[in-house]
């Protein structure tokens, strides 16, 4: 089955947004599909305003890059990421870049299947029309729709959005999310959902560690993700430092934009900074003592590859991201893996996990999605 795939993509330093976008193409591929990401990007105005868009920023990139030392360190540490390698190696990808949902209806991609997902595509404000791109609003109606593990990130729906939210889920031929949350805001449209895990927890170990690359870079060190943090308070950054120091660690950290553009929160004279590849960046959790994140996907690949971990909610205005991650924990008993006021780092490095029950559990819930996957693309 031809299937486009429509899913952000378009990151230069977030490895869980990248990641999610090759798993499932990956999935589909082993499956015997035909997948291929749709390349959406959204630029408003017509084409003389888009060039002209991009001139100035041409310029304005020049300028910060001769004039701004500070600018030339976060280039230099965006290409040393080398996301568009990655891109162009791994995902198949459509010949036309579509800038805009009228694009998309004009010249709709050419497939059996559309699907939808996964990451934050349904986080939107549902005031514009650009707001049905990732509701697959465009294309022929012989072309089949489904959503596949597509987020919400909110804890509450807005009611006056449910009418909107109804005509777009009415798109569909069948339905999945990726946290309880969006099953119950579905529920309030009139529509029911299935429950599936991230793309990213489809494949197993062995289809990472074929993408595995670089040297480990410290023979013993904690790993910290940081995306979506504005201070280095919110991970108890003093605490953590003495752990490292009890266990005679190095610090390894890289950053990421989600939220919030990435920035160096940590003294580099008690850290290792790492612009990781993507592949290394994979390494470096696979070889790390234990990983600190605030991340879905860092919490994700720990499990994948069985490093203790601590997750670190988010806080204030970014709370909603938490959901995804509480449901999954919840879903492989490991919510202890949360940091909390009242237990410290140390304790949980010290507490094992029981790889064995999480992995039972985990390949149940791959069972469930996998299933639905099966149903959807041979129907």
């Amino acid at each position: 089955m031809k299937i486009g795939v429509l899913t952000y993509w378009t990151s230069y330093d977030n490895y869980g947004q990248l990641l999610q976008c090759w798993a499932l193409q990956q999935y589909l591929i082993e499956n015997g599909h035909d997948p291929y990401l749709i390349c959406y990007k959204a630029e408003s105005g017509s084409n003389i305003k888009c060039f002209l868009r991009r001139v100035y920023h041409f310029i304005r990139f020049c300028c910060n890059y001769i004039y701004s030392k500070n600018f030339r360190e976060k280039y230099k540490n965006k290409k040393n990421r080398c996301f568009d390698t990655f891109r162009s190696k791994y995902l198949i990808k459509s010949k036309y870049r579509y800038k805009n949902i009228f694009e998309l209806r004009t010249n709709p991609p050419d497939a059996d299947c559309y699907i939808t997902g996964s990451d934050q595509v349904w986080a939107r404000s549902f005031n514009s029309v650009e707001d049905g791109v990732y509701f697959l609003n465009f294309g022929p109606s012989s072309t089949k729709r489904i959503s596949y593990a597509p987020s919400f990130s909110m804890s509450s729906f807005p009611s006056e959005h449910i009418e909107t939210l109804k005509q777009y889920l009415s798109l569909f031929d069948i339905i999945s999310v990726r946290e309880k949350s969006g099953i119950e805001f579905c529920e309030k449209a009139g529509f029911i959902s299935t429950l599936v895990c991230d793309p990213t927890l489809l494949l197993k170990k062995e289809s990472y560690q074929k993408i595995l690359s670089g040297k480990k870079i410290s023979e013993s060190y904690i790993y910290i993700y940081s995306i979506n943090i504005k201070s280095s308070d919110e991970i108890r950054w003093h605490e953590l430092k003495m752990m490292a120091q009890r266990m005679q660690n190095d610090i390894v950290v890289t950053t990421a934009g989600g939220y919030i553009p990435a920035e160096e929160l940590f003294d580099s004279a008690d850290v290792i900074y790492d612009y990781s590849t993507v592949g290394k960046w994979l390494a470096n959790i696979s070889n790390a003592n234990i990983v600190v994140t605030p991340s879905f996907h860092g919490v994700v690949f720990s499990i994948i590859f069985h490093v203790p971990f601590v997750y670190v909610p988010l806080a204030n205005s970014f709370s909603s991201g938490n959901n995804r991650v509480f449901d999954l924990l919840e879903a492989l008993n490991l919510s202890d893996r949360v940091l909390s006021n009242d237990i410290d780092y140390y304790e949980l490095y010290k507490t094992d996990i029981k790889w064995n029950q999480v992995d039972k559990l985990l390949e149940e819930f791959r069972g469930v999605s996998v299933e639905y996957l099966n149903k959807i693309c041979t129907e």
